[in-house]
């Protein structure tokens, strides 16, 4: 394989999607404590409080720089033997608010070595494969960048799923 035949997974920003925003004790915590969050660098010392906004929620939402996910997605990844992730525990509320089950923190632990200086010159997205752990999600040295492999995102289309996007990794600017 070689670096471009990978993808980045992000969520849907599209209007009317569902996101999280951080409430209650939870608004306090920085940017950069999410996005290690998110990279699998640090956990939650409890279940993140978030709120539920927008009507069309699907497996895959997106809320202060990170990525949350379904049961359904849960299901399907352990299901699926996708390697490279875990979860942290959130407590959701929708805006009256009311408890709503069964969202959780997405956390990438695959890893990759970092972007080539050729690709961060040109604001890409590129790594030498010889770095990759293996896994199908990981996360570049010293980046946030999502990465999956193409058997994540067949996953995926496969299974009709919600709220999830990729692009190429040729096809990324950043």
């Amino acid at each position: 394989m070689k670096s471009s035949d990978f993808y980045l997974l992000d969520c849907a920003s599209t209007k009317g999607i569902g996101y999280l925003t951080l409430t209650g004790k939870d608004k306090a915590v920085s940017p950069r404590t999410i996005m290690n969050y998110l990279a699998g660098r640090a956990v939650p010392p409890h279940p993140i409080e978030m709120r539920l906004k927008g009507s069309r929620p699907g497996d895959f939402l997106i809320g202060e720089l990170s990525i949350f996910v379904t049961d359904h997605i849960i299901e399907l990844f352990k299901n699926e033997k996708v390697t490279g992730w875990k979860t942290y525990p959130l407590r959701v509320v929708n805006q009256k608010p009311k408890a709503i089950s069964g969202y959780h923190g997405l956390q990438i632990t695959g890893r990759v070595g970092p972007l080539t200086a050729t690709a961060k010159k040109k604001g890409k997205i590129d790594f030498k494969i010889s770095t990759w752990d293996g896994s199908d999600l990981f996360v570049p040295e010293d980046t946030w960048f999502t990465i999956a492999h193409p058997r994540v995102i067949s996953l995926l289309e496969k299974n009709k799923i919600k709220g999830a996007v990729w692009e190429p990794l040729p096809d990324v600017c950043c």
